[in-house]
C-alpha cells in the first residue's frame, strides 16, 4: 500500500491527489521490472499513452486538478509505467509537494532506468534544493511518448 499524505494548497489544506510512494514500493517496482522482461515489453498501448499526453496537456496548461482527474481513474493500471509516475511527479512538485515528488521520480527510475524524464526531474530537485537554482526544465515525458516528435501542445 501507499502513504497518504495531506498537503497545504493555497492556504486550503486538500488531500494529496496522489499517495506517496514507499520504499516497498521502489522494491517492488524493481521486483516487477525483472520478472516483466519479455517479448511484448516494448509495444505500445494507445490508450495508455493517450491519456498520459491528454494530462501532460492539462498540466502544461497550468490545470493539475484536470491531470489529476484525468489519470486518478487508471491508477492501478498504470502503477508501474514510468511516464505515468514521472506525471505524478510533476503534479506533485507543481503542488509544493517536493519530497512526494523525489519519490515518484525514484520509483519511476526504479520501474525503467533507462527512463530519461524522470532521471532529469530528480537532478533538476536536487539542484535546486543544493544550489538554490537549476538550469533544467521540468521533463513530463511527453515528448518521448510521441516517439520523439516535438508537437506543440496547449497553447
Amino acid at each position: 500500500m501507499l502513504k497518504r499524505n495531506t498537503i497545504e494548497h493555497r492556504g486550503a489544506r486538500t488531500r494529496a491527489a496522489f499517495e506517496s510512494p514507499t520504499v516497498w514500493d521502489v522494491m517492488r517496482a524493481c521486483v516487477g521490472r525483472a520478472r516483466r522482461r519479455g517479448p511484448g515489453e516494448g509495444r505500445l498501448d494507445h490508450r495508455r499513452d493517450s491519456v498520459l499526453l491528454d494530462a501532460a496537456v492539462a498540466i502544461r496548461a497550468g490545470d493539475c486538478e484536470k491531470a489529476e482527474d484525468m489519470l486518478a481513474p487508471f491508477r492501478s493500471m498504470l502503477a508501474c509505467d514510468p511516464a505515468y509516475l514521472n506525471l505524478c511527479g510533476v503534479i506533485c512538485e507543481l503542488q509544493g509537494q517536493a519530497g512526494c515528488a523525489n519519490r515518484f521520480y525514484g520509483l519511476a527510475m526504479g520501474v525503467d532506468p533507462s527512463f530519461k524524464p524522470a532521471e532529469r526531474n530528480l537532478r533538476r530537485i536536487y539542484e535546486l534544493n543544493a544550489f538554490g537554482r537549476t538550469c533544467e526544465r521540468v521533463q513530463l515525458g511527453d515528448v518521448e511518448l510521441r516517439g520523439g516528435r516535438n508537437v506543440p501542445v496547449g497553447g
